[in-house]
């Protein structure tokens, strides 16, 4: 592992993670391209822009991008083939999730959290080694119809969404293991007792 500082980046060749923190920078430096044998990267940079250069990781597993300020994700992470996790845990200026994410066809899990996301690609239900979807505290006020033909997904996290679940959504996703969700989000009329693939997580205190 590297924990990188500003004065003393450089390549090295032996690490395969790699964070980014206390750094005043709000772009990846370039000389993280030269790594050739990174698998996990973790940024928490406040990032207003990513360079097309990121697309030379091809041995990144793990793409970990935390309150980043970007609007617009660039083409270049959909062409890294081996990436399983992709995580945008915050990022309120991204409203969309772009079709080429279907390029990632080993992706395993998928974040696209506390962002102002409102649907899923049309096409997402192609990933078929997908199996964590996380969307919470997003713009999402339903289920996107996508995802009811993602039948490989073993998890979904909603919760913090103005998603309002009903029984015939829950009885739709059953093939679905955990479905992450707050109580208040549920129709009163479910008897959660007879849905053990709901998992209710509690509210935070106002």
């Amino acid at each position: 592992m590297i924990k990188f500082c500003v004065s003393k980046i450089k390549a090295q060749e032996k690490h395969k993670k790699v964070i980014l923190h206390s750094i005043e920078l709000d772009y990846l430096p370039e000389i993280l391209f030269s790594l050739s044998k990174v698998e996990e990267l973790y940024s928490y940079l406040p990032l207003k822009t990513i360079s097309k250069n990121i697309k030379k990781l091809q041995t990144l597993r793990l793409l970990y991008l935390f309150d980043t300020k970007i609007t617009d994700i660039p083409d270049e992470i959909f062409e890294l083939k081996n990436l399983k996790t992709l995580s945008f845990d915050g990022g309120v200026n991204i409203k969309k999730i772009p079709d080429k994410i279907t390029n990632l066809k080993k992706i395993y899990n998928i974040e696209f959290s506390i962002t102002s996301i409102s649907s899923v690609p049309e096409n997402i239900s192609e990933l078929e080694n997908l199996r964590m979807l996380q969307l919470f505290a997003t713009n999402l006020t339903e289920i996107p119809s996508p995802i009811f033909l993602c039948s490989e997904l073993r998890r979904l996290s909603i919760y913090g969404t103005k998603i309002f679940l009903q029984k015939e959504d829950i009885e739709k996703l059953s093939f679905i293991e955990n479905i992450v969700i707050y109580k208040s989000q549920i129709c009163e009329k479910v008897n959660l007792s007879s849905y053990e693939h709901i998992k209710i997580i509690p509210e935070p205190s106002l």
